[in-house]
């Protein structure tokens, strides 16, 4: 292993190493070939497909109000790590903002973290949100991260969410209309015109 300070901190920290290992075997598994077809989101069953778009959705959220989410780390390691990245990601949108009115920053916060460490991390807390039972603590912490990263936002609530193709349990919690799928309404067209013929 590099000699990198990240890496020392990994190779000294059993709960990290833990933390990403169990992570890993769960999305592994997902991905799985002869894996489940079916996974819960919000509290309900999606496919695994669109459990990966939740996740996308949601870390897009955790970066757009970081620190809020900062706790739910599995450990301070990975804390430390998601700061970096979601400090920086913070600063990009707030200096933009002051030079351009109305800017466009949602790209900030749904680019992919920098480095493995922060992957895990931002994934970590995410997964623990999307994975929460109905009415638990975390289902409110979610709510709690979409309110201040959306707050007078609109356009960028609709970027970080709906427009990422998130889920209806998701869109539900989070009190937003889903955005139609393109690819339903391609089909359905293409239903309705082999019909008509």
């Amino acid at each position: 292993m590099a000699a990198t300070a990240g890496s020392r901190s990994i190779s000294s920290d059993r709960a990290t190493r833990e933390a990403i290992i169990g992570l890993q075997e769960r999305i592994d598994a997902l991905l799985s070939l002869n894996g489940q077809a079916l996974t819960l989101s919000c509290g309900e069953l999606v496919s695994v497909a669109q459990y990966f778009m939740d996740l996308r959705a949601v870390t897009a959220l955790i970066f757009a109000s970081w620190p809020l989410a900062r706790p739910l780390a599995a450990t301070e390691v990975l804390a430390r790590a998601a700061d970096r990245d979601g400090e920086r990601r913070q600063r990009s949108a707030r200096d933009l903002r002051s030079r351009v009115k109305g800017a466009r920053v949602g790209d900030f916060f749904l680019a992919p973290p920098d480095t493995a460490l922060a992957t895990s991390a931002i994934l970590g807390i995410a997964e623990r949100l999307l994975k929460a039972a109905d009415n638990s603590e975390e289902r409110a912490g979610l709510i709690e991260l979409y309110q201040p990263a959306v707050a007078g936002r609109a356009p960028l609530s609709r970027r970080l969410v709906a427009e990422l193709g998130a889920s209806p349990p998701l869109c539900r919690t989070l009190g937003i209309t889903p955005r139609p799928r393109k690819a339903a309404t391609r089909s359905a067209s293409q239903a309705s015109v082999q019909e008509a013929g």
